[in-house]
């Protein structure tokens, strides 16, 4: 039996070996001893342990007396204002201590205590938050709750906070490209917001390719309706958008797209985004018409076309002073 062996601790100061060490740092030291004193200081906690397995808490200050007992030091866990403690007990039950809050480690009922970071909202921010609950019936159930902000949120032991997983921008893509899944947050936003879009390779009834470049804005008006209708709002803008924009395009051929581009900057265009945004609990504010961009070829041609009329423009204009300045000249000698 390793009680039985000698003890080196025997003669000195058990904890001479922590001295300068905060205890919430210290590994809690284990102390064998077939004879001697242990003081427990003041604001510390120890466990003895017996031969028969039984164990003792001891408060300091204390001076003890040990006779092939172990000694155990308890770290103690301390959480500030915007912490709290979780503690895991051997039962299976957890504990939540909101801070400022402090707490020994139980050996006997404790398995784990950590100290754990609460989550602070601000006033354009939103949780929404899940409990395990039951039924007027007893019956196993999930009950939804949404936190605004400004608030401190600290779960209780059967809540859990929904993790948002939206299409985003990226890392090493453009901020008109979208992926799947690529946002993931906790926080939702609850206050207006844009994204830029890019509807590539829109189709005129004439046959030419084109890009068309918005900027949407939109803003959550039901958190409720959005979360039972769907998970990713980014992703139904994106394609409600796209077929709003592939049909207008498909009823114009390119000479009068031209001519009509003023109509991009209308919601009326965007029938479909407005009422798929509805639907999920949104507000579809405002959308921007930011340019276009044809092929290579054709939008030299473009450029070529818009520098002759600017260029026909002028010199139109030119002529026309000089007429005026020509039929100013006789009139002036009469």
């Amino acid at each position: 039996d390793s009680l039985m062996e000698p003890s080196p601790w025997i003669g000195r100061d058990p904890t001479a070996d922590f001295a300068g060490l905060p205890l919430s740092s210290r590994s809690p030291p284990t102390l064998v001893m077939t004879f001697g004193s242990k003081t427990v200081r003041e604001g510390e906690r120890a466990c003895v342990w017996s031969r028969d397995g039984s164990a003792r808490l001891v408060d300091g200050p204390r001076r003890l007396f040990l006779c092939l007992q172990r000694l155990e030091v308890l770290p103690k866990h301390s959480a500030g204002n915007v912490e709290y403690l979780e503690v895991r007990r051997r039962d299976g039950t957890v504990i939540i201590l909101p801070g400022p809050a402090a707490r020994f480690f139980d050996p006997v009922e404790d398995i784990s205590v950590h100290v754990r970071e609460a989550r602070l909202i601000d006033a354009s921010e939103a949780l929404v938050v899940y409990r395990h609950t039951a039924n007027k019936v007893g019956e196993p159930h999930v009950e939804r709750r949404v936190v605004l902000g400004p608030a401190r949120f600290i779960p209780s032991a059967d809540e859990w906070v929904h993790e948002f997983e939206w299409s985003g921008v990226p890392q090493d893509g453009s901020k008109t490209t979208y992926q799947p899944k690529a946002l993931r947050f906790t926080k939702l936003r609850v206050i207006p917001a844009s994204a830029y879009h890019n509807v590539s390779e829109v189709r005129t009834n004439d046959d030419t390719l084109i890009t068309v470049k918005l900027m949407l804005f939109f803003e959550l008006r039901d958190v409720e309706k959005m979360l039972d209708a769907t998970n990713d709002p980014i992703g139904d803008f994106i394609n409600a958008a796209s077929a709003d924009v592939i049909a207008f395009c498909a009823g114009v051929s390119y000479e009068t797209f031209l001519n009509e581009t003023h109509r991009l900057n209308e919601l009326d265009t965007f029938a479909q985004l407005c009422v798929r945004a509805q639907h999920i609990g949104y507000d579809i504010t405002k959308v921007v018409f930011r340019g276009f961009q044809a092929g290579a070829k054709l939008q030299a041609m473009h450029d070529n076309a818009i520098q002759e009329r600017t260029r026909l423009r002028l010199l139109e204009e030119t002529q026309a002073q000089e007429q005026r300045q020509g039929g100013a000249g006789p009139a002036a000698e009469k």
